[in-house]
């Protein structure tokens, strides 16, 4: 069995988010981002809920943020990541 089977068959035993177990609001989260996976590959995708799907951009988007300003030579100190965190959460909607 493949990675993908096996990601298939674990989707239809487990049809609930896999992060928190809510069976509301499933979509499916791409494990890799389009410009990693190219377009149409499908499989690589597990079940969240909406507020946990949310919750993994934003940590995501923030890692973003640190790695562009690392890249720049400046380090981000972990209290500075937190407040990139809070304030990504708050402006989410």
């Amino acid at each position: 069995m493949n990675n993908l089977e096996f990601i298939k068959e674990l989707k239809e035993l487990f049809p609930y988010c896999w992060t928190c177990g809510s069976k509301r609001k499933i979509g499916q989260h791409h494990l890799q981002p389009m410009r990693v996976r190219g377009k149409g590959d499908s499989g690589k995708e597990i079940p969240l809920c909406r507020d946990c799907h949310d919750a993994i951009e934003i940590v995501k988007h923030a890692i973003d943020v640190h790695n562009k300003e690392v890249e720049k030579g400046h380090g981000l100190s972990i209290s500075r990541f937190k407040k990139i965190l809070e304030h990504l959460s708050i402006n989410k909607n």
